[in-house]
C-alpha cells in the first residue's frame, strides 16, 4: 500500500461548538502533514442543529456513494455524520461522549442548579432518538478511537488515544484593558451542565474578575446581568490566538463542569503552565498527573478560589506541547494501519 486514503468526516471543522471542533482541526492539520495518508475533509456548511446535522447527514451519503477510500474516519461520534453510508472501507469513529453521559451531566447541573439552557431542553427531548441512533451507529463502526477512559460504549476494538492541541504564538495586545484585571478565566460552552450557577457564585462570592470565552455566552452573561453583577467579561467565541491571550494573562483557570471526559482545557492549561480549579470528573487527574486543584463541592470550589486570590501559584506540569502532537499524530496513524491490518512499516 502506498498511501491510506482518509475520507474524514467533521461536522464541527467551520463551525467550531466545543472540543469535538478543535480536535477536527488538529487532527485535519497532522494528517495532512503525513506522507502515508491521503485525507479528503468532509464538513457541515451550517451551524450545528438537530435539522442541519441530518441534512449532513444525507448528503454525505450522495458524496461517498461512489468514493473509493480505505478509512471514514468520523471525528465526532454522537454525530452519526456517515450513518447512512454504505462502502467498504474501514469505519473508525473517535468519541467524546456518550448519550449516556451527556444525560449524566444534564440531570446534575438540573439538581444542583435548577436550571437548563434551551440546548440542554432540546437533548432531553431527543435523548430516546440519540440512543437509538448510537446503537446502531456503533454495530456500523471498526474501530472506536476514545479520548479516555471514564466515557466508552460497548465496542470489541475501542483504543485510549490522548487528546492533543496547540496554543498558536501571538504578537497583538488584544485585551491590554484586561492586563489591570486580577482575572480567572473560564473556556468552553456556556451551558448549565458546564457549571454556569457556579460562574455567577465566582462573581458574587470572590474578589476575581470573571472572563469566559465560549459558545452560547448570552444565558450567563444575561443571568449575570439580571442580579445586576458587574465583574465579568463574555468574550463569546475566540479564536485560537485570542485565547491563547487569554490564557497567558489570568491568574488561574476555572472549570466547574458537572460532566466532562477529557478536556482540551486540561491540556491548554498544562501549556500556558496555569492551575485549574475543578471537579473531580472525567479523566482530568490522570491527563493533569494530580497537579489540578480538586474541589469536593461548590462551596469549597468558592473557597478554593478565594484562598488562591489570597496565595496565587504558579505550576510547571513539565508538558510538551510539540511531543503532545507528535504522540497523537504517530497513535492515530498506528490505529489506521491496525484496522487495515497492514504492517505500518511496509
Amino acid at each position: 500500500m502506498k498511501y491510506i486514503k482518509v475520507a474524514l468526516i467533521a461536522p464541527e471543522y467551520k463551525h467550531i461548538n466545543g472540543g469535538a471542533g478543535i480536535y477536527a482541526r488538529t487532527l485535519y492539520s497532522i494528517l495532512r502533514k503525513n506522507r502515508k495518508i491521503r485525507v479528503d475533509l468532509y464538513s457541515c456548511n451550517e451551524k450545528i442543529s438537530f435539522f442541519s446535522s441530518l441534512k449532513f447527514m444525507i448528503k454525505l451519503q450522495r458524496r461517498l456513494k461512489n468514493k473509493n477510500y480505505d478509512i471514514i474516519h468520523n471525528t465526532s461520534f454522537l454525530h452519526f455524520s456517515d450513518l447512512l453510508v454504505n462502502c467498504r472501507a474501514k469505519r473508525i469513529v473517535t468519541l467524546h461522549s456518550t448519550a449516556n453521559s451527556q444525560l449524566r451531566g444534564i440531570l446534575k447541573s438540573l439538581l444542583e442548579s435548577g436550571k437548563l439552557t434551551f440546548f440542554e431542553l432540546q437533548y432531553l427531548m431527543s435523548y430516546p432518538i440519540l440512543k437509538i441512533l448510537e446503537l446502531l451507529y456503533a454495530k456500523k463502526v471498526d474501530m472506536v478511537l476514545s479520548v479516555g477512559k471514564k466515557t466508552l460504549v460497548s465496542h470489541n476494538k475501542t483504543i485510549i488515544i490522548d487528546n492533543a492541541v496547540s496554543l498558536p504564538d501571538y504578537k497583538k495586545d488584544y485585551y491590554p484593558w484586561l492586563r489591570k484585571k486580577r482575572y480567572c478565566l473560564f473556556v468552553g460552552r456556556h451551558l448549565c451542565q458546564k457549571g454556569i450557577d457556579i460562574l455567577i457564585d465566582v462573581c458574587r462570592r470572590t474578589k476575581y474578575f470573571l472572563v469566559t470565552a465560549g459558545n452560547y455566552d448570552n444565558k450567563l452573561r444575561k443571568m449575570l446581568e439580571r442580579e445586576q453583577i458587574r465583574n465579568f467579561y463574555c468574550a463569546g467565541f475566540v479564536g485560537r490566538k485570542r485565547l491563547h491571550y487569554l490564557y497567558d494573562n489570568c491568574e488561574i483557570i476555572v472549570l466547574p463542569s458537572y460532566n466532562e471526559n477529557s478536556p482540551l482545557v486540561c491540556y491548554e492549561a498544562m501549556i500556558v503552565k496555569k492551575p485549574l480549579l475543578c471537579f473531580d470528573v472525567g479523566n482530568i487527574r490522570q491527563i493533569m498527573k494530580n497537579k489540578c486543584v480538586i474541589a469536593e463541592n461548590k462551596t469549597d470550589f468558592i473557597s478554593r478560589l478565594n484562598n488562591f486570590y489570597k496565595k496565587p501559584f504558579s505550576i510547571d506540569y513539565g508538558y510538551s506541547q510539540k511531543k503532545s502532537l507528535s504522540d497523537f499524530g504517530r497513535n492515530i496513524e498506528k490505529a489506521y494501519f491496525e484496522v487495515l491490518n497492514e504492517d505500518i512499516n511496509s
